[in-house]
């Protein structure tokens, strides 16, 4: 990896990260989910907003990893015969 794409990923990540903190910081207004019958303990907006983009940024590549299997793009382990 180039040292300009390596700065450019760095830098990315803390910006991602800065904008994360001041969300939390200017979001403190706190709330009840609900769920049918089930709701969670009061916490602040932002605790709800960014355990959803943890959440998704989990799920997200598991997802896109079972659809390449199910459509057949992904390459079983071990050596090639040829």
């Amino acid at each position: 990896m180039s040292k300009v794409k390596q700065f450019f990923g760095v830098a990315l990540l803390v910006l991602v990260v800065a904008v994360v903190i001041i969300f939390t910081l200017e979001n403190d207004q706190r709330v009840t989910l609900v769920f049918l019958t089930w709701s969670t303990p009061q916490a602040s907006i932002a605790v709800y907003v960014v355990l959803a983009l943890l959440v998704g940024c989990c799920i997200g590549p598991v997802i896109s990893w079972l659809a390449a299997i199910r459509g057949g793009r992904v390459e079983k382990a071990g050596p090639k015969v040829q």
